[in-house]
C-alpha cells in the first residue's frame, strides 16, 4: 500500500503529518508538540515520503521485517517488542510484514523535536540519528504500551497521554544525544520553588472544571514538559496528572455529598471527560463510586 501526501483543501483545515496513516488501522492523538497513532494492521506493506519525522515502536514480534529508508539497501530482520524505528523528515521508507501487527507511531516536527531537546538537555538535534534495526528498547515498549491502553481505554484523557507522548520522546532524546546516561539519570531541579509551586497550584484550581495540558503548565514556566513533570512530582510526590486527577474527584464528592445535582452534571463540571471517566477515577483514588456516595 502506498501513502500519498493528502493535499491542502479551502474546505477544512490542513491535515497534520499523522493524517497519512489511514484511519481504519487505528485510533489517533493529536498534541500540542506531538501525535500519535495506534496502528493495527494484517500483513502488508507500505509506501511513504516523510512530512514530518516519524518514529515507530513495535508493540508485537515481527519476523522477518523488510524496509528500506532513503532509497538504502533493503535490510530483513526480527523485530522484537519494543524495536524503534525513525524515519527522518523528507525521507523515503518502505516497509513489509508478514503477519498482523501493532505499533505506536508518533509524528513530530523538526522544530518541535529540536525545541524539546534544546530545552531537556541543551542540545540541538537538527539531524537525529538512526536507531539500530531490531534493537529492542524496554522504556520505549513500556511507555508506548501504557500510549496503546490510554487511547484505548480512555482517548478522551488529552492530558495523561501528552505526558505519556513526551516521556517518550525524551528517552529517545537521551539515546540519541547521549545527553544522559539511564541510569544515572536524575532531573536538574529537585522540585518547585516556592512561589513557582503557588503560581502553578493556584493555576490549576483556577482552570480545574476544563482540560488543563501538561503543554500550557510548563510553557507557563518555561520549561520542557517532561522537566516540568519530573520538578512537580519531586516537589509534590505525585504526577501533575496524579494531582489534577486527585483535585476533580475531591471536588467532585464534595458536590455529590452536599448537593442534589445530577451526576452526569457534576461530572462536566468539574472537568472530567464523562459520568463513567469520574466514575473509574473516583473507585480508583477513594475506593467509592458516585452512585454509592450519593446514597449514603
Amino acid at each position: 500500500m502506498k501513502i500519498e501526501n493528502r493535499k491542502k483543501s479551502s474546505d477544512c483545515p490542513p491535515p497534520r503529518a499523522i493524517d497519512i496513516v489511514p484511519q481504519k488501522w487505528g485510533p489517533k492523538y493529536y498534541g500540542p508538540h506531538v501525535d500519535f497513532t495506534l496502528t493495527r494492521t494484517n500483513a502488508g506493506k507500505i509506501e511513504f515520503t516523510a512530512s514530518s519525522h516519524f518514529i515507530l515502536i513495535l508493540l508485537t514480534p515481527q519476523a522477518r521485517r523488510k524496509t528500506m529508508l532513503c532509497s538504502s539497501r533493503r535490510q530483513e530482520y526480527y523485530a522484537p517488542p519494543g524495536t524503534v524505528e525513525l524515519v527522518p523528515a523528507g525521507g523515503d521508507y518502505t516497509a513489509e510484514w508478514s503477519k498482523p501487527k501493532e505499533n505506536i507511531l508518533l509524528s513530530v516536527t523538526p522544530e518541535n523535536l529540536n525545541n524539546l531537546s534544546i530545552k531537556e538537555f541543551d542540545l540541538e538535534l537538527s539531524d537525529p540519528p538512526l536507531f539500530k534495526v531490531g534493537d529492542a528498547d524496554p522504556i520505549a515498549h513500556k511507555l508506548a504500551s501504557l500510549m496503546r491502553s490510554e487511547i484505548i481505554n480512555d482517548g478522551d484523557n488529552n492530558l495523561y497521554m501528552e505526558s505519556l507522548s513526551i516521556a517518550l520522546l525524551s528517552h529517545l532524546i537521551r539515546r540519541m544525544t547521549n545527553a544522559v546516561e539511564p541510569e544515572n539519570y536524575s532531573p536538574r531541579l529537585g522540585g518547585l520553588a516556592p512561589y513557582i509551586r503557588r503560581r502553578v497550584v493556584e493555576y490549576i484550581h483556577e482552570n480545574i472544571h476544563r482540560t488543563i495540558k501538561i503543554s500550557e503548565l510548563s510553557d507557563m514556566l518555561d520549561m520542557s514538559c517532561g522537566h516540568f513533570s519530573r520538578s512537580f512530582g519531586a516537589e509534590m510526590g505525585i504526577s501533575p496528572h496524579q494531582y489534577i486527577m486527585k483535585l476533580r474527584a475531591e471536588r467532585a464528592m464534595s458536590s455529590i455529598a452536599n448537593t442534589d445535582s445530577p451526576i452526569s452534571q457534576i461530572a462536566d463540571a468539574h472537568g472530567f471527560s464523562s459520568q463513567s471517566h469520574m466514575t473509574v477515577v473516583m473507585k480508583k483514588l477513594f475506593g467509592i463510586t458516585p452512585g454509592e456516595l450519593r446514597r449514603k
